[in-house]
């Protein structure tokens, strides 16, 4: 095994976080898998698909690469278990994963196992202590038995774990009060310095945080000024001087002007998609069908297939924050139509149905697809699987997608063949 599977390498660097605390509700249990092949996610999910542990079923949430494993887990903290594919990105991508969610992430109860498709692959029994992992499988050797005693064990472990949390806050809601009342006037001294200090490192943070966010207005308020100036010269020069172009000039020239309307586009993306971290949701009851429906003929107007067939599916509601799923819904319509543009029949279709007791929401289409291979990629900015010439388009669309559900504490995946078609599976939560 290379040495760089035990340690982080080098730069690496990750934000630091407060330790998550786990509970035990009346929720499924949750099981993340992080695997950058598609057929692990499938067999996996399909061999437990009827396994429950204390009368609860399980709940899965995929992610395809360790970057998208860790925006997940900083945001979904009630993930008992997670599969870990070894080899993805790097060689020791999930060992690193594993080290950065017991380490940075400081989340001890959440059970890890880690897979790999090597089947004379072994760990030295020191790396399960330092990487904090809990099991290591073959993918090979997990059968449907293996798999099945794996979450007995793990999911034992991880209720055990909560229960241990949970009496501990009760013990200290119980011995405080009577703690504090023996306190001296000095720790009471003590608590207000620190609580004086604490109130001004939050004002200078605010402070900082303003500071930054008027600076990245007012760069890329700078910056859009800038290519609106170098647009308008160049409709200056094309109407002063155009006729007097060769072909080639004229092609450089309506080259410039499409990428200065590219960057300023780029520039309203990547600012909306920061801003939406901050926005709150206002989660209410919704109709999907017609979000979806609304869209499609929206957008209709734009791609104008010779024929489609839509398969939609009438009444589907969920709960949801209706402003940000109109942009989500949007992106998806969109995808499917711009990829099946190139079709003589367009097929666009928008179903549910239910995974271990919860809605999956499918949008689907039958455009050129992707390879499966590729697929760490989809949701990630600014990168495509597609030229620009034969589907132009920013690369952003999809990562909207994905903040989207996942601020809504979801999920999204896909599955695609090449010049098949692809289809978008979401999960939405049910309010609390």
């Amino acid at each position: 095994m290379p040495k760089s599977m035990f340690k982080l390498a080098k730069g690496d660097t990750y934000i630091q976080s407060s330790p998550q605390i786990p509970t035990i509700n009346q929720r499924p249990w949750r099981v993340l898998i992080v695997d950058n092949n598609a057929d692990i996610h499938t067999t996996t999910e399909f061999a437990l698909s009827d396994f429950t542990y204390l009368g609860k079923p399980l709940e899965f949430v995929h992610d395809y690469s360790a970057e998208d494993a860790r925006a997940t887990l900083e945001q979904q903290i009630d993930i008992a278990l997670v599969f870990i594919d070894i080899e993805m990105e790097t060689n020791d991508t999930g060992l690193l994963l594993a080290k950065w969610i017991r380490d940075t992430l400081k989340n001890q109860h959440i059970r890890i196992v880690l897979r790999t498709v090597k089947i004379d692959f072994s760990l030295d029994e020191k790396v399960f202590s330092l990487y904090g992992i809990d099991d290591f499988r073959s993918s090979t050797e997990l059968t449907r038995t293996r798999l099945v005693m794996t979450m007995y064990s793990s999911l034992r472990a991880y209720a055990d774990i909560a229960r241990l949390h949970e009496n501990n806050i009760s013990l200290n809601r119980t011995v405080t009060p009577n703690i504090g009342s023996y306190q001296s006037n000095q720790e009471n001294e003590q608590l207000r310095v620190l609580t004086q200090e604490l109130l001004l490192e939050n004002k200078k943070l605010l402070s900082a945080n303003s500071e930054l966010k008027a600076f990245g207005s007012a760069v890329s308020h700078g910056l859009k000024n800038h290519i609106f100036r170098i647009g308008s010269l160049l409709d200056i020069i094309k109407y002063e001087y155009g006729s007097q172009f060769d072909e080639e000039l004229e092609s450089n020239v309506d080259y410039l002007v499409n990428e200065t309307t590219h960057m300023t586009e780029v520039i309203d993306n990547l600012l909306r998609l920061s801003k939406m971290s901050k926005q709150k949701l206002n989660i209410e009851k919704g109709n999907l069908t017609e979000c979806v429906e609304k869209n499609i003929e929206y957008q209709l107007a734009e791609y104008s297939p010779r024929n489609i067939i839509l398969d939609i599916k009438p009444g589907i509601f969920a709960y949801y924050d209706k402003g940000l799923m109109d942009v989500m819904i949007s992106n998806l319509v969109s995808n499917s139509l711009k990829f099946s543009s190139k079709n003589d029949t367009v097929k666009l279709g928008f179903t549910t149905h239910l995974q271990n007791g919860r809605p999956v929401y499918t949008i689907s289409d039958n455009g050129v697809g992707f390879d499966m291979k590729h697929y760490r990629n989809l949701f990630t900015g600014l990168r495509r699987l597609h030229s620009e010439e034969d589907f132009p388009g920013r690369g952003i669309g999809l990562v909207t997608v994905s903040r989207i559900v996942k601020k809504h504490g979801g999920n999204i995946w896909a599955e695609s063949k090449v010049n098949i078609g692809t289809s978008f599976h979401f999960t939405l939560p049910f309010p609390k």
